[in-house]
């Protein structure tokens, strides 16, 4: 709710930005409570995109890192894709 369709001048989509400030909200903060994240996405990364073939990878692992131990945490996420 509290990010917004290019937010911090960056075009497009920034899955980096966004699961960071997931990340920190629900990690700083302990909760008994499950919670749900539900991911909405075309499968592309802005920043992703614009890497050349040997940055790829490493990025794509920092991404998941972010969410690494998400169970741990009582977050519960879902990715769904949208588009062809």
């Amino acid at each position: 709710r509290q990010l917004s369709l290019n937010e911090g001048e960056t075009e497009g989509t920034d899955l980096f930005q966004a699961l960071t400030k997931m990340r920190q909200q629900f990690f700083n903060t302990p909760s008994d409570k499950q919670t749900s994240l539900i991911i909405l996405t075309d499968g592309g990364d802005t920043r992703l995109e614009s890497l050349p073939g040997s940055e790829k990878e490493p990025y794509i692992q920092k991404l998941a890192d972010l969410v690494k131990h998400a169970e741990g945490k009582q977050l519960h996420i879902d990715v769904v894709g949208i588009g062809s």
